[in-house]
């Protein structure tokens, strides 16, 4: 069974893709790839969203890696 993804407005993230129930998909290292982020549970998906996602998406450790920079 395939799951719906779907984008959400209030994300900041300019890595952000798109998402489902339990995981998050990011752009790739590479041209035409993606990332996913899976979690066991929706509601850990939605803090991560917004905490990494909305709110400090410059301290995500997946912004972190495909930008080149290191926090701290």
């Amino acid at each position: 069974m395939k799951k719906n993804r779907y984008t959400s407005a209030r994300v900041k993230c300019p890595y952000y893709k798109s998402e489902d129930t339990h995981k998050i998909y990011c752009k790739g290292v590479q041209e035409d790839t993606a990332l996913h982020l899976a979690f066991a549970f929706p509601a850990e998906k939605a803090d991560y969203r917004e905490e990494c996602c909305i709110e400090d998406y410059e301290g995500c450790p997946i912004y972190q890696m495909l930008s080149g920079g290191s926090e701290g």
